[in-house]
């Protein structure tokens, strides 16, 4: 007996909008499906266990066979359960601690896997895109926040808690702009998306944004912007804050 062709089922979860696609191993998007995220109602986990039960009933009627469901998701992930620990000011709590992983696979019948959705981007570009044949290769994501997957020498780093990625929590100025951990000047601060839009590009571009004269509009340097992709995660925050306290008492020469 002839074995039906495999697929797979991909879902992004955004803040505003789940995105499925029914995929061949080749990357070839063979149907797609969208449907707000509706944070806040309680629905998220339901909507997402109907993209993916929609999408296999399209590959059955294909007469394909479903190999494997995958879920990126916005924050802090445990792989081994497959769920989401912690979000971006808990922006996507309706899905925190859900082993979403293990009910997917109850419904479907196939391996689920549950992972950052910066680091699924990463090993996309990695196996499809731009980085495909390089031995290693660094995904910046740049939205409302600031995030990265690193890939090397052919493998995915998570790092300690799965913090590998979060360059936007890199200082670049010890004298920069406040971030809620106790420390300051990360990349982040500079150029997300949400700092962009709430007045921080003019001060940004001065060498030290304490010190400069707000543009009109803009939030003074002390202000506390909506928090972003890596600003409630104590582990950084707390490593980040003690290297901004050593750069100050050393006073690096450059150092403002």
């Amino acid at each position: 007996m002839t074995r039906a062709p495999g697929v797979l089922i991909g879902v992004d979860v955004g803040c505003t909008t789940l995105s499925g696609g029914l995929v061949t191993p080749g990357a070839n998007v063979l149907s797609a499906i969208e449907a707000p995220t509706s944070l806040g109602s309680g629905t998220a986990v339901h909507t997402i266990l109907g993209i993916v039960a929609d999408l296999q009933a399209e590959a059955q009627a294909r007469g394909l066979a479903l190999e494997a469901v995958g879920i990126g998701v916005p924050g802090l992930v445990d792989g081994e359960r497959g769920m989401l620990l912690h979000s971006a000011g808990a922006v996507v709590a309706d899905l925190h601690r859900v082993p979403l992983a293990e009910r997917i696979s109850a419904k479907t019948g196939v391996p689920a896997f549950v992972d950052n959705d910066v680091n699924v981007l990463a090993l996309g570009e990695w196996m499809f895109g731009r980085g495909r044949g390089a031995a290693s290769c660094v995904v910046l994501a740049v939205g409302s926040a600031v995030g990265a997957g690193i890939i090397i020498d052919g493998r995915l780093v998570r790092g300690k808690s799965g913090f590998a990625g979060e360059l936007g929590h890199v200082p670049i100025d010890f004298d920069g702009p406040p971030c809620m951990c106790g420390g300051a000047g990360f990349l982040g601060l500079y150029v997300g998306g949400e700092y962009i839009a709430a007045g921080r590009l003019g001060s940004a571009s001065s060498a030290s944004p304490r010190r400069s004269s707000p543009s009109p509009g803009a939030i003074p340097a002390r202000s506390r912007p909506r928090r972003s992709s890596w600003q409630r995660r104590p582990a950084m925050g707390s490593a980040g804050a003690r290297m901004a306290r050593r750069q100050r008492r050393r006073r690096l020469p450059g150092a403002r």
